[in-house]
């Protein structure tokens, strides 16, 4: 009975061994983009506060730090980092 669960388990081990790789190249590549997008943001939300529109301003302020790399690609890199503990789980089921 346990080869059967071992058997019907490597199909998903190789689906979450590909989903992870994808996954962190994805994150790596949005993590770039997302910089430079809230840098932009940064500066813009500075020179908004700056000219008196201040609401709008710390509006731009906090989506350029939710776009910054302490924000969205943080919590894809989380996601990415527990995928790929439950792939080495199962791996090391299958395994044992």
């Amino acid at each position: 009975m346990k080869i059967i669960g071992k058997i019907i388990a490597i199909p998903f081990i190789l689906a979450l061994t590909i989903l992870v790789a994808l996954l962190c190249f994805l994150t790596c590549i949005s993590g770039v983009i997302f910089g430079v997008i809230s840098s932009i943001l940064g500066l813009g939300g500075i020179g908004l506060i700056v000219t008196g529109q201040t609401y709008i301003g710390i509006g731009v302020l906090v989506i350029g730090v939710l776009l910054s790399p302490f924000g969205l690609p943080a919590l894809a890199e989380c996601v990415t980092g527990l995928l790929g503990a439950l792939n080495e789980m199962v791996k090391g089921l299958v395994m044992s």
